[in-house]
């Protein structure tokens, strides 16, 4: 059962949260998701959606890769005026297949390479009950209860960085239909990290 529950801490609100060369994309209130992403994804709601059919990406620039941790997807619910009433972290499992890889054909690049993931079917029950609480809260507080998502990678580095920016993209697939929708694209890893960027390990 690979999750974490009950976490009480500060919501994160936007951008690469990072610990260590973990690297955190929070949906929720997040300045870099697009409008036409906003749009596709304004009848999403973490607390019905199918997750069997929800996938997740992100494209790397090819010096980093996935570490050891892979990737996690994130969600809970914050209470205004209180600290965050919980937090449910569910780690993803790495999918490789042709359909995926030609839904996302069109964000390939040259010098990156996109990782796709999704829920371990395994863990749809425990995801069901973090969601039961959610919902629980949500009906308690009301308009006070606010919801975030957030996906989460643990990038290596596989060989030396090239000078310039090293861009990272991520991506939401809440169902076939919607398809794949840019969460935030382009970000800068070394605006981002700052000093920390030296402390990505190797893979």
């Amino acid at each position: 059962m690979k999750y974490i529950d009950g976490y009480r801490g500060s919501l994160v609100r936007c951008g690469f949260v990072l610990a260590g060369a973990a690297m955190l994309m929070a949906l929720t209130g997040c300045s870099h998701l697009p409008p036409a992403s906003a749009y596709r994804l304004s009848g999403f709601d973490i607390r019905t959606a199918d997750l069997s059919r929800l996938h997740a990406a992100v494209r790397l620039p090819r010096p980093l890769s996935l570490g050891k941790n892979g990737a996690r997807l994130e969600f809970g619910i914050k209470i205004d005026g209180e600290m965050e009433e919980a937090r449910h972290i569910f780690v993803l499992e790495q999918i490789d297949d042709e359909a995926q890889r030609a839904a996302l054909a069109g964000e390939e690049a040259p010098d990156a390479h996109i990782f796709v993931f999704r829920f371990p079917p395994a863990d749809l029950g425990d995801i069901a009950r973090s969601r039961e609480e959610i919902g629980r809260l949500k009906a308690r507080h009301g308009d006070r209860a606010h919801g975030f998502l957030s996906i989460g990678t643990d990038a290596c580095l596989n060989g030396p960085l090239p000078p310039g920016a090293l861009l990272v993209t991520t991506y939401l697939r809440p169902d076939p239909q919607t398809g794949y929708v840019v969460i935030a694209r382009d970000l800068d890893m070394r605006t981002l990290m700052g000093d920390n960027l030296p402390k990505i390990p190797p893979c």
